[in-house]
């Protein structure tokens, strides 16, 4: 059975995990919600399978065309404050996984996924990832930003760093690989990113990624391995390396 709760009474409906709306007002049908206090909803997907199951969406949050799915047990998604969604999957499939967006971020044609169990995806607050190009005026569709991570492994992007279109997190290679004496040879490991860091276009970041504090992860760039001893660079590269030290970087252009 699903368990919502409006104005501190607990509404229950058809599947036995739990969603609750904080501040936001249930019409209708399960994926039909619409929100006050400054939150809306339109065209919101929800499926859930198993067993004590959370997602909770907080006050101020505006999401439109986005999915999402749970599939196990003790598993939670936590969106906070003021946080704008749009065009964004959102799934989990295992038992005791973690996915969290910080108040006050925007996500455009983003996937997250957590598979197997314990995993975590933690975006911290005012995060930017990814996003529409604007031709005059109209938006034109772009690449999906894709974070993945297994086998109990997590992502964790600090505050107020930005991810442009078509970049890829991934944890975990999916497939084992072993040596002659069967010992696993790529097992799933974190990607950390710092604060303030700009991750540009169609990037790729794999297991064991990090990167420091208020650095640039250029174009097109392959990070594989632990750089976060440098804060304040520009990495670029396949693989990435650091080609200018001493940097800051600012989203907007000055006029």
């Amino acid at each position: 059975m699903l368990h919502f709760l409006l104005n501190n009474k607990l509404i229950h409906l058809f599947t036995n995990s739990i969603l609750l709306l904080n501040y936001n007002l249930l019409t209708g049908y399960r994926n039909k919600i619409a929100g006050r206090f400054g939150s809306f909803f339109l065209r919101f997907r929800i499926r859930v399978s198993g067993e004590n199951n959370v997602i909770i969406i907080n006050k101020g949050c505006k999401i439109k065309n986005c999915k999402f799915y749970i599939y196990g047990n003790n598993n939670s998604i936590i969106i906070e404050d003021e946080v704008n969604l749009t065009e964004c999957v959102f799934w989990i499939s295992g038992d005791e996984n973690n996915l969290e967006i910080g108040r006050r971020s925007s996500l455009t044609r983003a996937e997250l996924g957590i598979e197997h169990d314990k995993g975590r995806i933690i975006i911290m607050k005012d995060a930017y990832i990814g996003g529409f190009m604007q031709l005059g005026n109209k938006k034109n569709d772009t690449a999906v930003t894709h974070m993945y991570t297994g086998e109990g492994a997590e992502i964790f992007i600090r505050e107020k760093s930005y991810i442009s279109e078509g970049v890829t997190f991934r944890t975990s290679d999916s497939h084992p690989i072993y040596d002659s004496e069967n010992k696993r040879i790529n097992p799933a490991k974190n990607i950390v990113i710092g604060e303030n860091c700009w991750i540009c276009a169609f990037s790729t970041l794999m297991k064991g990624a990090q990167m420091g504090d208020n650095s640039v992860l250029g174009y097109h760039s392959l990070l594989n391995k632990n750089l976060s001893e440098y804060s304040n660079v520009v990495l670029t590269g396949t693989p990435a390396k650091v080609v200018r030290e001493n940097i800051n970087w600012e989203r907007y252009l000055k006029r």
